[in-house]
């Protein structure tokens, strides 16, 4: 053999060896890709995401997060429109738990995240059960949820003492409340109580009275008595015209969570859900609010655990296996959670609540045990609202300006509620 053909011979055989082992590192080579995650939320909740994100890309280097993050105005209606156009993100941030979606689930436009489950790439061993059932619909997973929550009044217990009110109990009653804001705007000249959203109150005032704001077949009020309606907005429009409460057009000034009455130190209470009440806290740089049940009667039935918000996996996009990796990732990472330490909720995760617990600051520590709190004070939350629900909230809200506002009153804002709700539900 000559050495030339040798040379040749050797020259092949390296370069096939070349050839094959560039193949094999391209098939090893994760392909690069770029995940698009969506939500809304305060600056706070914007900057931790995206921190999460960054954590999530150095274990999964080939992935690029697009993160799409609004305020709560209009992020419905963007996703509605994306949904529409084909365009929805790979991840997308849902409140079912409240109504909020509820439409994408109803066309089929959310994946079933039960294969990701079975194969181990979405693990769920560590969330309770009950904190899955009103995801579990028709066999599948539809939504992750990423955190429990309770409706709270938030309050500053220095302008108590200051001003010589009693402080909240677990079983004060609404009259204790009245009086209380009352004689918080009399001593310190401040709003006694910032703002009741009557959509997110009015259904657990309903609760404390055996009753429930959709009939259970979804196609109705649940309740039958207007009265309880005329109340509760006689109760609000009261406190607004003794400037114990602010009105419609004091509160459409404020710019979000952030900027409530409470945080400008111009407010003693204010309502929140608990997972944001460490948010409100940061944000007046000075005080740890505390948390408060809603008032009664009946306390314990108007008081639930609620899931905060939850994850969910578009149909439409081709990124389903690696969104299911972030979902996990999100919910399961330790250090994942430590940087979020339970914005989005008190982690539904047992082991990341543990692992969380010597790292809490002051008002995480309150969150965490006003969760506690409730865990043992409470009855069970109401089944996800009829698809229509959003529409109804936006009537209820309507009807509560225009009672506010002195256009109708509180008894006839009760009747043209129930007249248009109804019309909805029954459609």
């Amino acid at each position: 053999m000559s050495k030339k053909f040798l040379v040749v011979l050797l020259v092949l055989v390296a370069a096939a060896g070349f050839v094959y082992a560039r193949g094999e590192a391209e098939k090893a080579a994760p392909k690069a890709q770029t995940l698009r995650v969506q939500w809304w939320g305060s600056q706070t909740r914007n900057d931790q995401t995206i921190a999460v994100g960054k954590l999530f890309t150095a274990k999964y280097p080939n992935v690029t997060i697009e993160p799409e993050f609004l305020g709560w105005s209009g992020y419905f209606e963007k996703v509605a429109t994306q949904a529409a156009g084909g365009d929805m993100a790979d991840v997308v941030q849902m409140n079912l738990a409240k109504g909020w979606g509820l439409q994408f689930l109803e066309k089929g436009l959310l994946t079933d995240m039960t294969p990701y489950v079975k194969k181990g790439a979405l693990k769920i061993d560590d969330i309770a059960p009950a904190a899955l059932q009103a995801f579990q619909l028709k066999g599948g997973l539809y939504a992750i949820p990423l955190g429990t929550s309770a409706a709270t009044f938030v309050y500053n217990e220095e302008m108590f003492q200051k001003a010589g009110v009693a402080l909240p109990t677990r079983d004060w009653t609404w009259k204790d409340f009245q009086a209380a804001a009352l004689k918080l705007h009399k001593e310190l000249g401040v709003f006694g109580f910032g703002e009741i959203v009557g959509y997110d109150i009015f259904p657990i005032y309903l609760r404390q009275q055996g009753a429930t704001f959709f009939a259970a077949d979804g196609k109705g009020l649940g309740y039958s008595n207007d009265a309880y309606f005329a109340d509760f907005f006689r109760m609000k429009l009261e406190l607004q015209k003794e400037k114990a409460m602010p009105t419609p057009t004091e509160i459409k000034q404020l710019s979000g969570l952030e900027d409530k009455y409470i945080v400008r130190k111009q407010a003693a209470m204010d309502f929140v859900y608990s997972n944001q009440s460490p948010t409100v806290s940061t944000a007046s740089k000075t005080v740890v609010f505390k948390n408060a049940f809603i008032p009664g009667p009946n306390v314990q039935k108007g008081m639930s655990l609620l899931i905060t918000m939850e994850f969910t996996i578009p149909s439409q996009g081709k990124k389903q296996d690696m969104a299911a990796n972030f979902i996990d990732f999100f919910v399961n990472d330790v250090a994942a959670n430590k940087v979020m330490m339970g914005e989005r909720g008190v982690p539904v995760s047992s082991k990341i609540r543990d692992a969380l617990l010597t790292d809490l600051q002051p008002a995480q520590k309150e969150m965490f045990r006003f969760i506690t709190d409730v865990s043992g004070y409470c009855s069970a939350g109401d089944p996800l609202p009829p698809t229509k629900s959003t529409e109804v909230i936006q009537i209820l809200k309507d009807v509560e300006e225009e009672i506010l506002f002195g256009v109708v009153t509180p008894e006839a804002g009760a009747a043209k509620f129930r007249k248009l709700a109804e019309a909805v539900l029954k459609s």
